[in-house]
């Protein structure tokens, strides 16, 4: 019985967020609409997790920066240029979106339901290091 409370309570929470950091001003790209986006086309993808987390699947063409360490390299980006921020379930990464727009970056957007989501919409990944400049 307990089970079916955490699920809901789950169920319940993610809208919950999700609308939460929209009113804050964090727009949102769901894993199916990238899945439109050809690769050669996708904004660019940053994955804010730690480095073990994206050596075990990150999507192609990302790069990892965690999010301590953003503060300390610029971005090889224009402060225009799109820029899609990834986590593992999509719940660090709109603490960086939100960074990001303070620092001045126009085209910030959060991957909602992070990598995780990726996966389960069955997205491409990619396993081992790299991504990183």
């Amino acid at each position: 019985m307990w089970y079916k409370i955490v699920l809901v309570v789950f169920v319940l929470l993610f809208p919950v967020w999700e609308i939460l950091w929209h009113l804050l001003g964090v727009r949102h790209v769901y894993p199916w609409q990238l899945k439109r986006i050809p690769e050669q086309k996708r904004p660019f993808i940053l994955d804010v997790r730690t480095s073990k987390e994206y050596e075990l699947f990150h999507l192609a063409r990302s790069v990892n920066r965690p999010d301590m360490l953003i503060k300390d390299k610029s971005l090889p980006l224009t402060k225009d240029e799109p820029i899609l921020v990834a986590c593992m379930t999509g719940h660090r990464s709109p603490l960086m979106v939100k960074k990001l727009q303070r620092a001045g970056y126009t085209d910030v957007r959060n991957l909602a339901w992070g990598v995780l989501g990726w996966k389960l919409f069955r997205g491409e990944t990619e396993s081992g290091p790299g991504g990183r400049d």
